[in-house]
């Protein structure tokens, strides 16, 4: 069966599901970028802090940030495994640019790499929501 449609199914620790019957999503990879369609091949992939596309049945678009996790599509059936995602709509512009200043200030004094890294995936993911709230419609 030829469906033109498939079930999008986020997960992550802090929140419950999405779940919606979408036409396209558009994910961003460790190694690169993937547009998930209906009825293709089983794919299993890392993803990326990213902002995610989401064309749904009805045609509407929905933007979403999603910082890290990992990926699976099969049987028409899009599983997404987020360390976190929010929609637009539930993003804190303030605290999202609070992190962003806070944790820049932290690069500056920081010495240990781990503590280094810690500060400039916070600055990353701070930069994604800012992103989406400020310049996608």
């Amino acid at each position: 069966m030829n469906q033109t449609s498939y079930k999008l199914i986020i997960r992550s620790s802090d929140k419950n599901f999405f779940i919606e019957d979408v036409k396209n999503t558009f994910l961003g990879l460790d190694d690169g970028e993937i547009v998930i369609i209906p009825n293709m091949a089983f794919f299993v992939g890392n993803l990326k802090i990213h902002i995610c596309k989401v064309i749904h049945a009805n045609n509407n678009i929905e933007y979403l940030t999603i910082n890290g996790g990992v990926v699976s599509f099969e049987n028409n059936v899009l599983n997404i495994f987020a360390n976190s995602f929010e929609r637009k709509q539930e993003i804190d512009i303030k605290r999202a640019e609070e992190s962003y200043k806070r944790n820049e200030e932290k690069l500056k004094v920081l010495q240990s790499e781990a503590d280094i890294q810690r500060a400039k995936i916070a600055i990353e993911k701070a930069l994604n929501r800012i992103n989406l709230y400020k310049n996608i419609k």
